[in-house]
């Protein structure tokens, strides 16, 4: 009898290990963002991991990891101050299971430990991403950091596709918008086709604490920054710490989740960048003060 229980528990136990590699193996993972340079609110010449125990920024993250077995979006802040504070935020993808949301923001958490001594980290993956800093990330955000991974091919009637597309991106975004006030949630997916075996698959979504007219000038611009290419652009994964834009013209069905790095052609281009760098002068500043009033308390 003794035996049974002690065999039935093994069973379970190996069962619960098994789920766990598979949904950890079914990430997939981006990039990951450490930062401590010119921009921003950094302090310059101080070593991050003398300012801040390890055990605050372990707790820290550890309840982000909790939480992410029952929300999709959570924000932490630890005692201290100044230097001493360390400020963090996961969110995940509205269509992933919980399980997975924690796998994802789990793994992030690993990689974060990399970036250390640095002030500032965003991990992305398809799933998740989660972000520390030892400013306050809910007050000013002055140059936005994201990061973009795409395709680029011809496409035969490419201007006919090129505003195919715009219109589904545009489309997509009145979505968020329009559907937040219903389940306070910045989040849709959109399928649109284009010939009798091609479609355009598009997901976008943004953190929940920012107003609707940031959330979508932060999809706007994430857009505009991938379709900026002259060789035009099939595939494209581009996201920041408070938004994500993902396409993809195939002619496979998607099944649900969408999983765009699984169904992507071969990636011509992957980059991370600040918005600073891209935009010029006065546009760079009245885009950071846009998506700083989001975060105004």
């Amino acid at each position: 009898m003794a035996t049974t229980i002690f065999s039935k528990i093994e069973l379970a136990l190996l069962l619960i290990v098994l789920f766990f590699f598979s949904v950890h193996s079914q990430l997939h993972h981006m990039m990951e963002y450490c930062g401590n340079d010119d921009g921003g609110l950094y302090n310059f010449g101080i070593d991050f991991s003398e300012n801040i125990s390890m055990a605050n920024m372990d707790r820290g993250i550890k309840q982000l990891i909790s939480e992410a077995s029952n929300t999709y979006y959570s924000t932490t802040n630890t005692t201290g101050a100044g230097l001493d504070r360390f400020n963090a935020f996961f969110s995940c993808r509205y269509d992933v299971t919980p399980q997975t949301c924690q796998s994802c923001v789990s793994s992030a958490a690993e990689r974060v430990h990399e970036c250390l001594p640095e002030t500032e980290s965003s991990v992305y993956y398809e799933e998740c991403t989660l972000h520390y800093s030892n400013r306050s990330n809910f007050s000013v955000i002055e140059d936005l950091r994201l990061i973009a991974v795409s395709n680029h091919r011809t496409i035969k009637g490419e201007g006919q596709f090129l505003q195919t597309l715009y219109n589904t991106i545009n489309d997509l975004i009145g979505e968020v918008i329009s559907k937040f006030p219903v389940s306070s949630r910045y989040f849709a997916m959109k399928k649109a086709k284009y010939s009798s075996r091609e479609s355009i698959y598009a997901l976008a979504q943004c953190n929940p604490d920012m107003m609707p007219a940031n959330c979508s000038t932060c999809l706007h611009y994430l857009f505009d920054f991938s379709a900026n290419d002259p060789n035009g652009v099939d595939y494209a994964q581009i996201v920041s710490p408070i938004c994500r834009l993902s396409y993809l013209f195939t002619a496979k069905e998607l099944s649900h989740p969408w999983s765009f790095a699984d169904n992507r052609p071969p990636v011509s281009s992957s980059r991370g960048i600040r918005a600073s760098s891209i935009f010029g002068g006065i546009i760079a500043i009245i885009f950071s003060v846009a998506v700083s009033l989001s975060f105004l308390l």
